[in-house]
């Protein structure tokens, strides 16, 4: 009696596909200049709506863990975890403040460090 195996490869949710660099990038840069169109109430451009998603993909200011640009030099990880933030907004304006907030929290505290590390130098 032989068995076959079973073919565990089954990708039928989408999410489990992992997809090539270059629609990553195309990915982000729609997300991003659509999103100014979807809350035209809000006066947000798209680099800000990049902004939210990259700091909070990165847990504090983006351009102090990758160097610009962004799509094109962060990790897939990140790159990644910035598009899964920019659906959030896409779906949620509640989303968009809650994700902003946190974005400015980062950059505050970042604005902080260097304050204590340019009066450590006086």
């Amino acid at each position: 009696m032989s068995q076959k195996k079973k073919n565990n490869n089954n990708n039928n949710n989408i999410g489990d596909i992992e997809p090539e660099r270059a629609n990553l990038e195309i990915a982000y840069i729609e997300l991003g200049n659509i999103l100014p169109k979807i809350n035209s109430s809000v006066d947000f451009e798209n680099h800000c709506y990049w902004r939210i998603a990259n700091d909070n993909a990165c847990y504090r200011r983006w351009d102090t863990v990758v160097k610009p640009p962004f799509y094109k030099n962060a990790s897939r990880e990140l790159l990644y975890h910035s598009i899964k933030n920019l659906c959030k907004m896409v779906s949620s304006y509640s989303e968009t403040n809650r994700l902003n907030l946190l974005s400015l929290r980062y950059r505050q505290e970042e604005r902080n460090r260097l304050n204590k590390l340019n009066k450590s130098d006086d």
